[in-house]
């Protein structure tokens, strides 16, 4: 029997399933964890290369990125809020990204799970 991948790499496709996916979701002002009912993140840091990329996803409404250095250092939150899907964003280096997903904000306390989320896709344009 195959064991399922978890986050699948294409020539310019990165696709995320939902068993990367964990409960909470990452502080904006250090892209550290924090708990939270209302969100998920994705386990682990997706390396992207500079370029730009349009990310979608298939069950979650609105989210977040979170850009670190390579050495996994914080470097920036994309957002101010949650935003609606999807983006279309531009990594001026090489990084590494985390994502936070909801269906509404932090106070409409719409639950999310990471099972909701069918995948989260990072597709390369340039």
């Amino acid at each position: 029997r195959r064991q399922r991948q978890m986050c699948i790499r294409d020539r310019n496709i990165i696709l995320i399933k939902s068993d990367a996916l964990e409960q909470g979701t990452l502080n904006a002002t250090n892209g550290q964890n924090f708990p939270s009912d209302y969100r998920v993140r994705t386990k682990d840091f997706i390396s992207v290369e500079k370029g730009l990329y349009k990310i979608t996803c298939e069950g979650a409404k609105q989210g977040n990125v979170v850009e670190y250095e390579e050495n996994g250092t914080w470097k920036k939150t994309w957002f101010v809020a949650h935003t609606l899907l999807p983006w279309s964003m531009n990594f001026t280096e090489n990084c590494k990204i985390r994502i936070a997903l909801s269906n509404g904000t932090e106070a409409e306390k719409i639950l999310i799970k990471p099972s909701d989320v069918e995948y989260i896709k990072i597709r390369k344009i340039t």
